[in-house]
Formats: structure tokens, sequence, C-alpha cells
């Protein structure tokens, strides 16, 4: 890309809460935690974080963050680097609250709550002619507003890279598959490949070649056994093991490192392969650490 890489991800950014607990409870009983951490996440504002450091390292690339704003967010994402000025500000002071309760066996469960507007494709017009952004990248949510986005994009016919995340089944988030068409780069989850029938992600891939551009590069993360990609155009189908770790401490945020990586690869024009790889490396040692702090400078040598 001999663009500056300059990337915008759309979605929403959240509150996390953190509950570390031993097991999972049964319902109607009681659980003392063994240890609450707040932070802030999203996963489009996630992907930017660990973005904007590897960008830092670098010397090249910014990150610009596309959602509602409530206030208290602003400073947080400021510090990391990331320029909010194409945000739809909103006068609420609570941000949307995401309640993670992860236990020691590695299970997450999930519960959110989000009192802003989603943004809409005529907010993300009225914004995009002010910047040059050389990559768009949208959460699989919204699905109104982001097939609208992609399909603008698409139609400017502009030298932009767009890329999705298809993580819901179609079940859950009714429409999520008529993305699959819209952009260069998909981002596949391990729930969507198996609630398509697939137990591995090589297969599931291939699948994909139908429902995707021809032009596509898709990629589907599979937890501890690393991820996959796959570009027909090239006949390309790769898998990358995960890198190793002594122990996982956090994996919240480690898919979302895994697309900060990718988009970190291929917005400096790496081989395939050494695009997989890398982000399969961010991703093991963002599990390795609380959060996301410091990963720039730990991946700095494969840089």
């Amino acid at each position: 890309m001999a663009q500056e890489p300059c990337i915008v991800g759309v979605g929403s950014v959240y509150l996390d809460i953190i509950l570390e607990v031993p097991y999972y409870p049964e319902e109607d009983s009681k659980l003392r935690t063994e240890k609450v951490d707040k932070r802030r996440g999203g996963n489009s504002p996630n992907t930017l974080v660990v973005l904007s450091q590897l960008f830092q390292e670098k010397g090249r690339g910014s990150c610009h963050f596309m959602g509602s704003l409530a206030n208290p967010e602003n400073r947080d994402n400021n510090k990391h680097g990331i320029n909010m000025g194409c945000c739809m500000k909103t006068d609420k002071e609570d941000p949307p609250t995401s309640y993670i309760v992860s236990t020691s066996r590695g299970s997450r469960t999930i519960i959110n709550h989000n009192p802003l507007p989603d943004i809409d494709l005529a907010h993300f017009k009225s914004v995009y002619p002010n910047y040059q952004f050389s990559w768009v990248h949208c959460e699989g949510r919204n699905i109104e507003a982001v097939h609208g986005i992609l399909t603008h994009l698409m139609q400017l016919g502009r030298n932009i890279i767009t890329s999705v995340e298809i993580e819901r089944p179609e079940e859950l988030r009714p429409g999520i598959t008529q993305l699959q068409d819209k952009a260069d780069v998909v981002f596949y989850s391990k729930i969507f490949a198996q609630s398509c029938g697939f137990e591995e992600p090589l297969a599931f891939l291939k699948s994909r070649k139908a429902y995707c551009k021809p032009s596509v590069i898709a990629f589907c993360t599979w937890g501890s056994r690393g991820a996959a990609a796959y570009q027909p155009s090239k006949e390309l189908l790769l898998q990358e093991n995960a890198y190793p770790l002594a122990e996982v401490v956090d994996s919240v945020g480690a898919g979302d490192t895994f697309n900060a990586g990718v988009i970190y690869g291929l917005s400096f024009d790496l081989t395939l392969q050494n695009t997989l790889k890398l982000a399969c490396k961010v991703a093991s040692l963002k599990c390795a650490r609380l959060g996301f702090s410091n990963l720039g400078k730990d991946m700095s040598s494969d840089l």
C-alpha cells in the first residue's frame, strides 16, 4: 500500500467490567469474584489500541474511531493515540457497558448494554470526505448501516480497503451474512464457522468462496489452534499455530488483537503468510497479559 496507512474503525466503545470467578455460577446462587477489572472495550476500539501501538513502533500510520461517544470515553481513547474527530458526540454521561464473566477454565460470558445510538450511513457520508482513509474496518453489528457503508464505498470505486467482522451466527444476528460479499477482507470467528457446520478453519474458509468477493482475503481464528487465511484469487490456503505461551492470563480482546495484526501486515504489503504469522503472534502475546499494554514494544522486532 503506497498511501500512508490511515485506518478508521467503525463500531462501539464499551466500558468492560470483567469479573474473574473460579467457575460460572448456577442460577439463583451467590459467588464471590476473585478480581474485578475495568477497562475500555469494544471490538473496533480494542483493534485500534493495538494497531496504534504497532504504528508507533513503525513510525508510520494513524488510527481513527467512528461511533457514538459518551463523554467519559473520549479521554481514554485519546490517551492511546486514536483520533476521535469523526465520532458522533452525545450528551450522555453513561457509556455502553459490558459485563464479562471470565472463569478459571478460560470461558467467557458477556452481558452488555448500549444506551447510545448507532451511527448511520448519513453520518459516515458527512465525515468520510474530510479524511484520507486507506482502510475502513467495520464491526459486524448495526447491520443496515454497515451494509450501507460498505456498499457506498464499493460504489465510490476509490483505492481503499474495507474489512468486516463476521462473528455472530445468522440466527443471532440476522442479516450478518449479507456483509460477506461487501468487504475486501473478512474476519470470521470459530463460532460462526461452527454454526455453518464446520469443525476446522480450512474447510470452512474454502466454503466461503461462493459467498465473498472473488478478490477477498478471508481469515478465521480458532482459539488455541491459531488461525487460517484464504485468498482464492491466488489459490492460497494457509494455517498458522498460536504462539506458544506458558500461561493464558487474559484472552479478552484476543480476536480484536489478531485483526489489528492483519490490518498492519496488509497495510505494509507483507505476504499473506507473514501477515498471518504476525497476527497470530501478537494475539498470543496479548493472551499472556492483562489488557493491551506494551504489545507494540514486544512486537517491535517483528515489524
